[in-house]
């Protein structure tokens, strides 16, 4: 039987944060009491496109919306001593804040770990800025470009030929407000061990220097600098090749990691493809010949004249039942309208603007007996301000 009861519906947190809010939202998904505090402005999320339709107002971004749904709004002005008392009392009562400022500013506001610490004794303090709270960068200033241009994944990313990119999507803040939602819950649970809280230190470069994977290992042992390497294949029958309607991820090899080389050779020779055969020498079974450029632009021609009068979805299924590791490369509007995605409900309504529904993504997980469940609207500015003012006074919660 599935409990009515959210998963962490007796948890508390404030969320201090400008444009972090997808660590807070993990939690109010599954059912969290979750708080923005926001400037007498708004927070820089609720100014961050895309917007609903002409609209450019606090309430019209739809990333905000994303990222709000199930939270309620309070206006704090760090300028005003009585607005300054109210955050101090609302701290007393948080298990858990989302912060993105350095502790040296919010020490000056009288806001600092140590300091609410005295108040709340077992609240967790996860504060996520570009370089961490320590070291000759850490009160630099930052945003998702330049954690992933500092932390080295731009230089992975993009073509040969070409300078770095950054991808789209702001990849270094979701990943790293994911850190942040999972260290706090480990924090929050570790409260009985450690007899207390405690402050987490996330840096945002060092998230994504952790995303570069092997790249260091690859110089520390080989002398390699990785580099990118753009719509190139690593070797013949790894990489990204056209098809009818798009291009499809193949990853063939039979020697090193991964399997299928000698699949793929069988499914192009069955389909009657010109010089498939030859695909079979011996030779084609050693990483380094197929790395080579003659040989990764021979089979790309071989393969490409196979693909050419096939879609995707296609090659995806008739691949799949062979054992090849291959897929279709979807556009946002494909994902969107993906079968298996609609058939599991990822896709759901996250929220309203007016009267508008708005559909999102839903969870990548499934909770037997908590499950997840988009929350209601996100709130407008400073939405409950007055209603938390009277319940700190009272000593009341706020529904």
């Amino acid at each position: 039987m599935i409990n009515a009861v959210k998963a962490l519906a007796n948890i508390r947190v404030l969320d201090l944060t400008q444009s972090l809010g997808y660590a807070s939202k993990l939690f109010a998904d599954l059912g969290a009491d979750v708080t923005l505090v926001e400037p007498p402005a708004g927070i820089a999320a609720r100014r961050q496109g895309p917007f609903l339709g002409e609209r450019r107002d606090e309430n019209a971004s739809l990333h905000f919306q994303y990222l709000s749904a199930g939270k309620r709004s309070v206006v704090i002005d760090l300028t005003n001593g009585r607005d300054r008392a109210l955050l101090r009392e609302m701290l007393r009562n948080t298990d858990i804040v989302i912060d993105d400022r350095l502790q040296a500013h919010r020490i000056a506001e009288g806001l600092g770990y140590n300091q609410v610490s005295e108040l709340n004794p077992n609240l967790v303090w996860c504060s996520v800025t570009p370089f961490g709270q320590s070291g000759p960068r850490a009160a630099d200033a930052g945003d998702d470009m330049v954690a992933m241009a500092s932390g080295g994944m731009a230089w992975l990313t993009g073509y040969a030929d070409r300078g770095p990119l950054v991808v789209e999507g702001d990849l270094a803040i979701y990943s790293a407000a994911q850190y942040a939602a999972v260290m706090s819950m480990i924090a929050y649970l570790g409260r009985e061990a450690t007899g207390g809280g405690q402050f987490i230190d996330i840096s945002m470069q060092e998230v994504v220097a952790l995303g570069t994977e092997t790249a260091p290992q690859f110089l520390t042992l080989k002398g390699i600098e990785r580099r990118r390497i753009g719509e190139d294949e690593r070797q013949a029958g790894i990489g990204i090749y056209p098809c009818r309607d798009g291009y499809v991820l193949l990853y063939a090899a039979d020697s090193g990691l991964g399997t299928g080389w000698s699949d793929v050779v069988a499914w192009l020779r069955e389909s009657g493809v010109p010089d498939a055969d030859s695909l079979s020498a011996p030779e084609w079974f050693d990483n380094a010949f197929k790395a080579k450029p003659e040989n990764k632009r021979k089979f790309r021609a071989i393969f490409a004249a196979f693909a050419a009068t096939r879609g995707k979805q296609d090659l995806f299924e008739q691949g799949q039942a062979r054992h090849i590791a291959i897929a279709p490369i979807n556009d946002s509007r494909e994902a969107f309208n993906d079968a298996h995605l609609n058939a599991c409900g990822f896709f759901t309504r996250i929220g309203e603007i007016d009267g508008t529904e708005l559909k999102g993504p839903g969870a990548p997980y499934h909770l037997s007996e908590t499950p997840w469940a988009a929350g209601s609207r996100a709130p407008r500015l400073g939405e409950q301000t007055e209603a938390i003012r009277k319940s700190l006074v009272s000593g009341e919660a706020v529904a």
